[in-house]
C-alpha cells in the first residue's frame, strides 16, 4: 500500500462541502486505521489506488469543483516507509498514527 497525503483549498468553504469531500476521501481506504484526518483540510490515507484514480473519484464524486485546488502526494523512501515529523499540537492518536507511519 501507498501512503498519500491528500489536501485541498474548497472555494466555498461551508462545513457541508467539507464533510462531503472528507466523507470521498475516507470512502476510498478500506479501513479507519488507513486514515490520518489531524488537520482541517489534510489528510493522509493508505491505498493501493494511483492519485489519478483517487483524483478521479473525488471529481466524479462532485465533492472537488473545477474552482477548488486538490492536491494529492505519494509519501515514501525508497524503502516504502515515510519519513516526517511534527508538531507536539497533535493528540495522542495523532501523534500514534503519525509516528506509526512515519517514523
Amino acid at each position: 500500500m501507498y501512503r498519500y497525503m491528500i489536501s485541498y483549498d474548497l472555494k466555498n468553504k461551508s462545513t457541508k462541502n467539507d464533510n462531503a469531500i472528507k466523507s470521498c476521501i475516507r470512502s476510498i481506504v478500506d479501513n479507519d486505521d488507513d486514515i490520518w484526518e489531524g488537520l482541517s483540510s489534510t489528510c493522509i490515507i493508505k491505498t493501493d489506488k494511483k492519485p489519478k484514480n483517487i483524483k478521479k473519484h473525488l471529481i466524479d464524486s462532485k465533492s472537488i469543483k473545477n474552482t477548488d485546488k486538490l492536491l494529492i502526494v505519494k509519501l515514501h523512501n525508497s524503502a516504502g516507509r515515510g519519513d516526517g515529523d511534527w508538531s507536539q499540537g497533535f493528540n495522542f492518536s495523532d501523534q500514534s498514527w503519525l509516528k506509526n507511519n512515519f517514523r
